[in-house]
C-alpha cells in the first residue's frame, strides 16, 4: 500500500511539475535557433537540433498541433550601412595611407580623392 501511494504521489507531482512548464509559444530567431516562451514566462533559446532534449520536447508540442512562428524579417540597413557596404567605399588601409602621406609628405591629394569618393557614394544613397 505504501509503495502504491508513493507511486501515485510521485506521478501526480511529476504531472504537475511538467504542467507548470508547458510551452506557450515558439519562434525561430536569427542563427537557426528557436525562442521558446514557457507558460510561467521563462524564455529558452533552443538549438534546432533534435539531439537536444528541449528541441525534442518542442517537437512533441509541434506534433500536438502547434506551430513555430517564422523569424522576424531582417531590418532594412541604414543609409550609413549601405554606404559603408558599397564595394567602392575606401578601406581603413586606404585611409591610413592617405593620412600618413598628408601628414608627413604634405601631399593630401590621396586623402582629398577618398573624401570625394565618399561624397559620390553619399549622393548615390539619399
Amino acid at each position: 500500500m505504501k509503495r502504491f501511494l508513493f507511486t501515485l504521489v510521485f506521478c501526480l507531482w511529476t504531472a504537475t511539475a511538467s504542467a507548470s512548464h508547458l510551452i506557450a509559444s515558439a519562434k525561430f530567431v536569427d542563427g537557426g535557433s528557436i525562442q521558446v516562451v514557457m507558460n510561467d514566462g521563462q524564455i529558452l533559446i533552443v538549438p534546432d537540433d533534435l539531439a537536444n532534449r528541449h528541441r525534442r520536447a518542442l517537437q512533441k508540442w509541434v506534433n500536438s498541433g502547434n506551430t513555430i512562428a517564422p523569424a522576424d524579417p531582417a531590418p532594412e540597413p541604414t543609409r550609413q550601412e549601405k554606404i559603408r557596404r558599397d564595394p567602392s567605399y575606401p578601406s581603413a588601409d586606404e585611409f591610413m595611407e592617405a593620412q600618413i602621406h598628408c601628414r608627413y609628405d604634405s601631399d593630401c591629394s590621396a586623402l582629398d580623392a577618398l573624401y570625394s569618393r565618399i561624397k559620390r557614394l553619399e549622393s548615390q544613397y539619399p
